[in-house]
């Protein structure tokens, strides 16, 4: 569900040039892929944008980086992704 729920909203990281998005291997072992980008919007505020706006996921639940070596986290039920773009530090 997570997977399709990102797919329909990949505006909102796609419409920056050469965003270079990608699923990568993630760094958490209870986390399957981390979503990683290059330009565009920082991950906290790709991580707003899917839980708190009129393109928000119904019921996903952001956790933002700690620093920036971090990545963030989008859960919704028990699927969870890691979010790793530009940062905003």
């Amino acid at each position: 569900m997570l997977r399709s729920a990102l797919l329909g909203r990949a505006n909102l990281w796609w419409s920056a040039p050469r965003h270079r998005a990608h699923l990568a291997p993630a760094r958490r072992s209870n986390v399957e892929r981390c979503l990683r980008w290059a330009n565009g919007r920082t991950t906290e505020e790709i991580g707003s944008l899917l839980t708190d706006s009129p393109a928000k996921i119904p019921a996903a639940q952001f956790t933002p980086p700690s620093d920036t070596s971090d990545m963030g986290v989008i859960r919704l039920h028990d699927g969870a992704l890691e979010l790793k773009g530009r940062t905003g530090w």
